[in-house]
């Protein structure tokens, strides 16, 4: 059983990694194998594909969305499988990467579209994606977006 919210955990390790000024935070290249998950997690959110996504997301995984919901990955599965949202693409611009042992945080913004209750959409977030290396595999255990602000 967990004693406290996963995002709090990661904010926490996090905070210890950057602050303990054993590493320190710069942009790297995203690992080759990574990326390789990255496109794959992409395309699975695509085409609601549950079990390549049980396999990328870590077991105690965290949504948070843009519109404030916080989900476990039990939860964002179920949601996947609800008929009302269908996402067609993902664009990311702005990715950035920073490294941190076997723990890599992307930042950066997703245009996304699909179809959400028959109408079309097409919504510009923010987010931040705590991946770790985890037994050879790249895993997603946190994601966060927050709808981007027009400029």
């Amino acid at each position: 059983m967990m004693t406290a919210p996963l995002f709090y955990r990661a904010l926490l390790v996090f905070g210890a990694v950057v602050f303990s000024g054993a590493i320190s935070a710069k942009d790297v290249p995203c690992p080759k194998e990574l990326k390789t998950v990255m496109a794959q997690y992409e395309a699975a959110l695509v085409k609601k594909d549950i079990k390549l996504l049980t396999k990328i997301l870590t077991d105690d995984f965290q949504l948070i969305t843009a519109s404030g919901r916080i989900l476990d990955k039990k939860a964002m599965m179920a949601n996947l499988e609800n008929k009302d949202t269908l996402y067609q693409s993902f664009e990311s611009t702005r990715v950035r990467f920073q490294k941190y042992g076997d723990t890599v945080i992307e930042t950066g913004q997703v245009k996304s579209k699909g179809i959400r209750r028959g109408q079309p959409i097409a919504e510009t977030s923010l987010y931040t994606d705590i991946w770790i290396l985890k037994d050879g595999d790249w895993k997603l255990v946190l994601e966060h977006s927050c709808f981007a602000q027009s400029p």
